[in-house]
């Protein structure tokens, strides 16, 4: 991955509309100790509320978390979302839900409350019910041993409901129905829904995430689109072009691509020194 640069920028503006797709945790708002403490940074609104008011520009939030959720968490007029990783959509004051994701409802309740069993007794250990999907959060176990082990127990639970499917993120473990739209699929889904098959004929598609989740909408994209990927520093191995190395370097490019016109010329760089 290369840093993101005036290079990014320059291509950004090769095409008429910029569809721009942004995590939420750990790319707008630094990652929190439990899922309710994260918040949407001021610069990050008045970032989000200046690339909405930018002309050409749709700004879609993508994240794990559930579409209700972010419209809280992110309460930025003209913007779309895409939650439960791709499962669910609001688009246009419109909700949609993936359909394999509804026929797994039963066997997401089922995991949950076997799981609310296992760590309802631990302050330490989150466990977030979102309906089609189930999370826990083990960021705030010290022992690194034991939340190997807790971590590879809920795998194992997961793994005996065969409709379901489970995965290791940033100090979580995701479940969710084998099988359902992910946030690679959500996005095309959406750039086919607003451009057509060949949306990138006139589009520049430009996703920003921190996560493994994410790799499927850098995947998803390909070459027809641009990937960044926030790595807090780590060396790690992405689909994602182009690295942010932290929340702020993240908000930085947003706020230089707010200034960035149809020509693809920039106005915000001076504090990168690019």
């Amino acid at each position: 991955m290369k840093p993101w640069s005036a290079g990014l920028l320059e291509q950004v503006g090769t095409r008429r509309h910029l569809h721009l797709f942004l995590d939420f945790d750990g790319t707008l708002s630094p990652i929190a100790p439990t899922p309710d403490a994260a918040f949407l940074p001021d610069r990050a609104r008045a970032v989000l509320e200046r690339l909405v008011a930018r002309p050409h520009t749709t700004v879609v939030i993508v994240s794990g978390r559930t579409v209700e959720t972010l419209a809280r968490k992110v309460p930025v007029p003209g913007v779309s979302y895409v939650g439960n990783h791709g499962m669910e959509l609001i688009v246009d004051g419109e909700r949609e839900e993936d359909s394999v994701a509804t026929q797994a409802r039963p066997a997401i309740a089922r995991l949950g409350a076997a799981l609310a069993q296992l760590v309802g007794t631990r302050p330490d250990v989150v466990l977030e019910r979102k309906g089609i999907s189930l999370c826990v959060h083990t960021r705030l176990v010290q022992d690194e041993r034991a939340r190997e082990a807790l971590e590879a127990e809920v795998c194992a639970m997961a793994a005996a409901e065969t409709t379901l499917e489970s995965y290791r993120g940033k100090r979580i473990v995701e479940i969710r129905p084998r099988g359902a739209r992910h946030k690679g699929d959500a996005i095309l889904h959406v750039l086919r829904a607003a451009h057509g098959e060949d949306w990138d004929a006139d589009c520049n598609a430009l996703f920003v995430g921190d996560d493994v989740t994410d790799e499927d909408g850098f995947r998803a994209l390909g070459g027809r689109g641009i990937g960044v990927r926030v790595t807090d520093g780590a060396d790690v191995e992405s689909a994602a072009g182009y690295e942010a190395k932290s929340v702020d370097d993240a908000l930085g490019l947003l706020e230089a691509l707010a200034g960035v016109r149809g020509s693809g010329k920039r106005e915000a760089l001076e504090e990168r020194g690019t």
